[in-house]
């Protein structure tokens, strides 16, 4: 069992960062003409606005029509673009105390 949980986060870390915040609390003008973009790299989620990389055509011609919209710099935009690796992973949000002290025992005792 220990192996398969390590293979899966191994395969998790290196696997692709599937989004990238670029840009917090839009206002509806802002939403509206970045949605003119109809670019399917972009999407919302509340008014914040994200890229997934994975779904970048041509990263140059994104950077160069969205940069005005959003008040980014092109380059920030453009390295937003390259696919990167996994630093972290997120293996529980919000753990009880319960399961941190179960998590914290398990760890102490394998040291």
């Amino acid at each position: 069992m220990r192996e398969k949980i390590e293979a899966y986060i191994q395969t998790r870390i290196s696997s692709p960062i599937e989004s990238i915040l670029l840009k917090e609390a839009l206002d509806e003008p802002m939403i509206e003409s970045i949605n003119h973009l109809n670019d399917p790299a972009l999407f919302f989620i509340v008014n914040n606005l994200y890229l997934n990389p994975t779904k970048v055509a041509n990263p140059a011609t994104l950077a160069s029509s969205l940069s005005p919209l959003i008040d980014v710099p092109e380059d920030t935009i453009r390295s937003a673009c390259v696919l990167k690796k996994r630093r972290h992973l997120e293996i529980l949000r919000k753990m009880s105390i319960m399961t941190r002290d179960i998590v914290k025992k398990r760890i102490d005792t394998e040291k």
